[in-house]
């Protein structure tokens, strides 16, 4: 059933409208509202330069949408700043999934086993 108390009527003419969370511009096209943008930016911030690493899946799941919203062939400056420190974030993300890889190959070849050894990793693999 509908909750009719609950249904807004928004004019698209008048300016752009959210739905949901995710803006709609008067031409159809959607975009990231920007405390949105500024949020992802705080906790990418947290987990970079913090070692907040428990925020990592909430970063990527913010990024997934911002980046299925957002032309990031011709972004603003702010989100390319976004972008560059998600790409950073990546950066670091695949060397730690190498150096892992590394250790765990090392651990297999030593014939110890892996129980003994300790990963300092702040990533799980």
């Amino acid at each position: 059933a509908i909750s009719h108390h609950k249904c807004e009527l928004r004019d698209l003419k008048k300016g752009p409208i959210k739905i949901n969370g995710i803006g709609l511009q008067p031409d159809g096209r959607m975009f990231v509202p920007r405390p949105f943008t500024r949020r992802t930016q705080h906790l990418l911030h947290l987990v970079l330069e913090k070692g907040r690493w428990e925020l990592l899946l909430q970063v990527q799941g913010r990024m997934a949408l911002f980046r299925q919203l957002t032309d990031v062939r011709n972004p603003n400056r702010t989100e390319k700043h976004l972008l560059e420190q998600y790409a950073a974030l990546q950066r670091i993300l695949r060397k730690e999934k190498m150096r892992a890889r590394e250790q765990k190959k090392r651990v297999r070849q030593s014939g110890r086993p892996e129980y003994l050894h300790v990963s300092r990793s702040p990533i799980a693999c």
